[in-house]
């Protein structure tokens, strides 16, 4: 299979495909996640050389999970939870602080 074609059904089937899916209560997030793995595992050589298309279609994977995983934050239980969220990372952030202040004469 050509490259070309290659990239062709990938594109048609990530239109397709995850819609059909939804039906089945899969994420379309990971269903374009599994076709791209298909992809980079079937076709030869797409792992080894990526061109522009693999860089943009991989962008475009990326910002499309990014958005996806933004929708799904719950702003309601994230606000029931500042202090917890406060505290921890003021846990992970000070040790940082303390080992980056210079010394003290």
């Amino acid at each position: 299979m050509s490259r070309q074609l290659a990239y062709l059904v990938l594109i048609c089937s990530l239109m397709v495909v995850p819609g059909l899916l939804q039906r089945l209560r899969v994420p379309p997030p990971l269903t374009c996640f599994l076709l791209g793995v298909a992809l980079i595992l079937l076709v030869p050589g797409v792992a080894g050389h990526a061109d522009d298309a693999v860089h943009l279609l991989a962008a475009l994977g990326i910002s499309t999970l990014f958005l996806y995983a933004g929708l799904e934050v719950d702003v309601a239980t994230l606000r029931r939870a500042v202090g917890p969220i406060s505290v921890y990372l003021l846990a992970r952030v000070a040790p940082f602080d303390v080992a980056a202040s210079p010394p003290q004469r």
